[in-house]
C-alpha cells in the first residue's frame, strides 16, 4: 500500500543524521526515527481503515416503558482545613499546625425522564413527552427507591406499554457495524459512481432523519395512502426489527424511469446489511410503472415475490403493500452476514495518505532536533569512564598521602 511508503522518510532521516551529525548521534538514536515512524504509520493505517469501514444501520423496536425520576439530594462528607496550635518563636516567627473540620456538602440531582425500549435501550425524553406517553399507555406506577438522602428522597414513576398494537410506539436507534463494501472497489459489485447531477436528475433519496426516536419508512409519496403506509411500515420495523433483524424502506419515484432504481442502489451502495428497500416508479396518476427491490438478503425469492406484487397493482396501493410485506418479510427475510466481505482490502483515500506523509515528516523533524540537541553524544560513555578512572586514581593518591602523614 502507498501509505507504507512513508517508512522511507525515517530511512532518509537516519542517512542525514549519519552524514551531518554523526558525532552527535549514538548508535541507538539512529533506530529511534525508524521505530517511531513505523509504529505511527501502523496506527494511522488502523485509524483510517476503521473510520472508513464503520457504517450506520437502523434498528427498530417499541417503547416498553417510560420513567420519571424525581429530583433528590444527598449529603456528601467532606473536611475543611484550618490553622491551629499556632506558636511564635523568640524571633517572632509564627508556625501553625493544620487541623481539619469534618463537615458535609449537599449534592443536588436534577429530575429526568427517559424511555426504555423492548431491546433495553435507554433514550432521554422531555417532561411533556413523558406525560403524552403516560396518557397513551393509560397507567402510572410508583416505586420507592429508598435512597440515602438528605432532605428530598426523590422517587420514581413509570408507565408501561400493554403490548397492544393500538398503543405501540415504534422506536428507531442507530448502531454501527463494519461495512467494507462501501469503500471497496465498487466495480466488484457492479456499482457505478453517483454524482450530484445524478441525484438531482433521478430524485434519489437520502436516509430519513431520526426525529427524537422515530424515523419515516416511506419516502416520496405524501398522499393519504402514503401516510397510512408509513405508519404501518414503522410498526413493522418495530415488530420485526429485533425478531428478524430487518429494516424496511419504501421509496417512490414519480415520473422517473427504472434507471432511478438502479442509481438509488448505487447511491446507497446496496444498502445496509439489515435493510429491505423497495423502489417503485409511478406516473402522474400513481400507476405503477416499475419496481426494483434492493437488499443484501440471500432470500432472492422474497425480492421476486415483492416485485411481482407491486407490478401487478394497477394503481399504487402502499397500504396493502405494507400488509403484504409484513407477512412475507416476516417469513422469508434472512440478514446477510457482512463478515463474508472480510476479504475485501481497504485503500486509504488520497488525502489520508498525504496527511500520513506530512505527519511522519513532522515526527522525524522533531525527533532529529531532539537527537542533535540532547546531551548524548558519541564517545560520551568512554569519557565518563575515563573521568571515573581519574577520580578513582585521585582518591588513591589522596589515601597514600594521608598514610604517609600518619607515618
Amino acid at each position: 500500500m502507498i501509505i507504507y511508503g512513508a517508512i522511507l522518510i525515517p530511512i532518509f532521516t537516519a542517512i542525514l543524521l549519519f552524514i551531518f551529525f554523526r558525532h552527535k548521534t549514538l548508535w541507538w538514536e539512529f533506530a529511534v526515527p525508524l521505530a517511531s515512524s513505523f509504529l505511527f504509520i501502523i496506527m494511522m493505517k488502523l485509524i483510517i481503515e476503521t473510520s472508513q469501514v464503520r457504517c450506520k444501520e437502523y434498528w427498530g423496536s417499541f417503547i416498553d416503558r417510560v420513567e420519571y425520576y424525581e429530583d433528590w439530594n444527598e449529603r456528601v462528607s467532606c473536611r475543611h482545613s484550618y490553622d491551629c496550635n499556632c506558636t511564635t518563636d523568640d524571633e517572632g516567627n509564627e508556625s501553625c499546625s493544620t487541623c481539619y473540620e469534618h463537615l458535609y456538602d449537599v449534592d443536588y440531582h436534577s429530575p429526568y425522564w427517559q424511555l426504555v425500549t423492548t431491546t433495553n435501550e435507554v433514550i432521554g425524553i422531555s417532561k411533556s413527552e413523558y406525560s403524552r406517553l403516560m396518557k397513551l399507555f393509560g397507567n402510572q406506577h410508583f416505586t420507592e427507591l429508598n435512597r440515602d438522602y438528605h432532605t428530598d428522597d426523590g422517587d420514581k414513576y413509570s408507565s408501561d406499554w400493554k403490548r397492544d398494537s393500538i398503543t405501540a410506539v415504534p422506536v428507531t436507534t442507530t448502531h454501527s457495524y463494519e461495512n467494507r463494501v462501501k469503500v471497496a472497489d465498487q466495480s466488484v459489485f457492479h456499482f457505478q459512481k453517483v454524482d450530484t447531477g445524478d441525484i438531482k436528475r433521478f430524485g434519489l433519496k437520502e436516509y430519513p432523519y431520526i426525529d427524537d426516536y422515530t424515523q419515516d419508512a416511506l419516502i416520496g409519496d405524501y398522499t393519504e395512502d402514503g401516510k397510512i403506509a408509513n405508519k404501518k411500515l414503522k410498526y413493522i420495523n418495530g415488530l420485526l426489527g429485533n425478531k428478524k433483524q430487518v429494516r424496511l424502506f419504501v421509496l417512490v419515484f414519480p415520473n422517473q424511469p427504472i434507471d432511478a432504481g438502479f442509481y438509488q442502489e448505487w447511491h446507497w451502495s446496496g444498502g445496509n446489511m439489515n435493510e429491505f428497500v423497495v423502489c417503485i416508479g409511478t406516473d402522474a396518476s400513481r400507476n405503477v410503472k416499475w419496481c426494483h427491490p434492493i437488499s443484501w438478503t440471500p432470500a432472492e425469492k422474497l425480492k421476486a415475490d415483492v416485485k411481482q406484487y407491486v407490478v401487478s397493482q394497477n394503481k399504487l396501493n402502499l397500504s396493502s403493500l405494507a400488509d403484504y410485506m409484513q407477512v412475507q418479510v416476516g417469513k422469508q427475510f434472512i440478514r446477510k452476514d457482512f463478515k463474508e466481505f472480510d476479504y475485501l482490502t481497504v485503500e486509504p483515500p488520497n488525502w489520508a495518505i498525504i496527511l500520513a506523509y506530512i505527519l511522519t515528516f513532522g515526527l522525524n523533524v522533531g525527533l532529529s532536533f531532539w537527537i542533535v540537541t540532547n546531551e548524548f553524544e558519541e564517545g560520551e560513555s568512554e569519557s565518563d569512564d575515563n573521568s571515573g578512572m581519574s577520580n578513582f586514581q585521585r582518591r588513591i593518591e589522596e589515601l597514600k598521602r594521608k598514610r604517609n602523614n600518619w607515618n
